[in-house]
């Protein structure tokens, strides 16, 4: 094929031609297809979302699609507008499942329950495990997952009370960290990465709450101790959750 005929007024063209496909349909086919042919297991579902940045004018949008509006820029560029793009993709493999557009000013905790939705209408299933990062951490979404039968992992927030606790808890009371598992450190291949745990009290909703220690973390905490960029009594955890469905309430995971 002759390089020439991939201008942008063809490249145009196509994209428009994209653009009144009927492309969730396509993609779940695709998706459908691959889960099929590679016995992809979706067992766990991940997700984030992005903001995809937008220069020069754009006047005469089209009423069907998204808006380009100003919202959270993750470039950085609050001065341009932008798309929101989320994704879902496999822990096996990570092969994407589907993705989900939304107007630029769209928050992202509003996105997981049509999402999750989506998920469990394509997949038939409820009790994949949901794994999305702190703007999942929601009452709303949360019970949303559990009272339909579903699992999430996610990461609670550090304005949540519950963090509050566990650092007034920690001046007064020495815990004991259960081990986890350890792995190698892909930016240094010499480190091993030590993971510990310890379960703490439930949220208030019910859920689980599992604190995680990290050796990597612990080392870079106190190189910016030394630098004396850091405050010395500074803590800062990695919170996730889990639901178990098996149980009344599901369960949250928390990590420092």
């Amino acid at each position: 094929l002759n390089a020439s005929m991939y201008n942008d007024d063809q490249i145009a063209k196509k994209l428009d031609c994209l653009f009144k496909a009927d492309r969730n349909s396509f993609m779940c086919e695709l998706s459908a297809n691959a889960i099929g042919v590679y016995l992809l297991e979706t067992r766990q579902i991940h997700n984030d979302s992005t903001s995809v940045t937008f220069t020069g004018e754009y006047e005469n949008q089209h009423p069907g699609a998204v808006k380009l509006k100003y919202g959270f820029n993750k470039d950085h560029r609050p001065d341009c507008k932008q798309i929101v793009f989320g994704l879902n993709i496999t822990a096996d493999g990570n092969v994407p499942l589907s993705f989900e557009l939304f107007d630029g000013n769209r928050t992202d905790d509003t996105t997981h329950v049509p999402n999750w939705n989506a998920l469990r209408e394509f997949l038939g299933e409820s009790d994949f495990i949901y794994i999305a990062d702190c703007k999942l951490c929601s009452q709303k979404n949360l019970d949303h997952i559990h009272e339909h039968g579903g699992i999430f992992i996610t990461i609670v927030p550090k304005n949540r009370s519950e963090v509050k606790q566990f650092h007034e808890f920690l001046k007064t009371n020495s815990i004991e960290w259960q081990y986890a598992y350890e792995t190698p450190n892909s930016r240094k291949k010499a480190e091993t990465i030590l993971y510990k745990t310890y379960e703490g009290e439930p949220s208030k909703n019910g859920y689980r709450i599992i604190w995680v220690h990290s050796s990597a973390k612990e080392k870079q905490d106190k190189s910016r101790r030394d630098n004396r960029t850091w405050p010395l009594t500074k803590t800062e955890p990695v919170l996730l959750i889990v639901t178990e469905p098996v149980i009344a309430r599901c369960s949250v995971a928390s990590a420092e």
